[in-house]
């Protein structure tokens, strides 16, 4: 190992926590190597971990990772001397350690051997016991306690890098920025000394609504959906992010009898009654996920405009694989409201895209943008958010 590596049982540490999704670079690992050549992180594996956190961790979910990985890993033995010491001298060897001056100032000491001890020399006197010990747990299992962290097929660093991308810039406010061109050129007309002309700064004006299902069916996706809504809400960087609640629909047509009866649909049979299938005049929208604090479903709709996306998150049927004329009505009607105020109107859907076909959120597919709540069907439902035309089969 050269002199500027890192510890086997640190590469180590890094690799696994890159697996887990943690983007971590040289400049990183850079940073570790400087905070440990300043002093900071040495003594105990609790210290080494509060390093860590406090470099890498951005969110109280990387902490976890950090400590979950950090507790399969054993790294005290080079903590007690420091690996990372450079120059022509050897590092000064910690207590417990002996002074080896054929030995590299790089090298790890071996974690399953003890320090060499001469037949006229006393015990190696060695610090507190340290917190990642070798020693098996009270439980007696054998090696570290096992830590579990959710790992959902989105990262909360992954959500928060895509739905920034939700962009519409716009020059509003005061004007704090300096206009050089508009300076010179009002400089050069004039021939005299001039104030310069000062812009707005651009800001984000774009606004997200988001429309969460919360029904029976989409209870093995609460976790997953509540993790992305706290990444959305909370770092995505827009004008203004509303999160409101819905059970299955939106709210119930007052025009079901367009389906001729409660069979099953054809899409030749909603198809001819398309265009005559109002938009939902009254919803049933909740503002909290334990649908107790009501938001009139008019409020829901006046906040939306042009510079709005909307952006809805349900199964559709598709987790229980049914078609059900009368929801499918009621979705249709209910995106028709969102469509003629929204500038753009998606649907997230958290089932397998290959589930889709003959239930519901097939037919809705045909009618809105559809994908699958995963990276890819982010990116793609953002590009739709931002303005990238889309081809459905039968627009709204």
């Amino acid at each position: 190992m050269s002199a500027g590596a890192l510890p086997e049982s640190v590469d180590m540490l890094i690799r696994q926590l890159r697996g887990r999704g943690l983007p971590l670079g040289i400049d990183d690992c850079q940073a570790l190597r400087t905070a440990l050549g300043a002093g900071f992180g040495w003594g105990s594996s609790r210290s080494f971990h509060d390093l860590c956190v406090a470099l890498w961790a951005k969110s109280p979910r990387d902490a976890a990772i950090i400590g979950a990985v950090l507790a399969r890993i054993d790294v005290t033995p080079w903590l007690r001397v420091d690996p990372l010491a450079t120059g022509d001298a050897p590092p000064e060897p910690a207590p417990g350690w002996p002074a080896d001056p054929d030995r590299a100032p790089d090298r790890i000491p071996d974690p399953g051997a003890g320090p060499e001890t001469g037949p006229d020399d006393d015990p190696p006197s060695v610090g507190p016991a340290p917190s990642l010990s070798a020693t098996p747990p009270a439980s007696g299992l054998p090696g570290p306690p096992l830590v579990l962290v959710p790992q959902y097929p989105v990262t909360e660093r992954e959500a928060i890098q895509i739905w920034r991308g939700l962009r519409r810039n716009r020059r509003e406010g005061p004007p704090v920025q300096l206009d050089v061109d508009g300076t010179v050129d009002r400089r050069c007309r004039l021939g005299l000394p001039t104030p310069p002309v000062l812009l707005p700064a651009r800001l984000n004006t774009a606004r997200l609504t988001l429309l969460v299902d919360r029904s029976a069916s989409m209870m093995p996706y609460h976790e997953f959906v509540e993790h992305l809504e706290h990444a959305i809400g909370t770092s995505a960087r827009m004008a203004r992010c509303t999160i409101a609640y819905f059970r299955n629909v939106l709210g119930h047509s007052q025009h079901r009898y367009l389906l001729g009866g409660d069979g099953p649909v054809g899409r030749t049979a909603l198809d001819a009654v398309l265009p005559v299938i109002p938009a939902l005049q009254d919803g049933t929208v909740f503002r909290d996920r334990a649908m107790t604090a009501l938001l009139p479903f008019a409020e829901l709709i006046d906040g939306l405009d042009k510079d709005t996306g909307v952006a809805v998150v349900s199964d559709a049927g598709a987790a229980r694989g049914g078609l059900s004329p009368v929801r499918l009505l009621d979705s249709v009607a209910g995106l028709k409201a969102l469509t003629a105020r929204a500038g753009a109107v998606v649907w997230l859907n958290p089932s397998p895209s290959d589930r889709w076909r003959r239930t519901t959120a097939g037919r809705i597919a045909r009618h809105v943008p559809m994908h699958p709540l995963t990276v890819d069907g982010m990116h793609r439902a953002v590009d739709v958010l931002r303005g990238r035309q889309t081809a459905v089969e039968r627009p709204l």
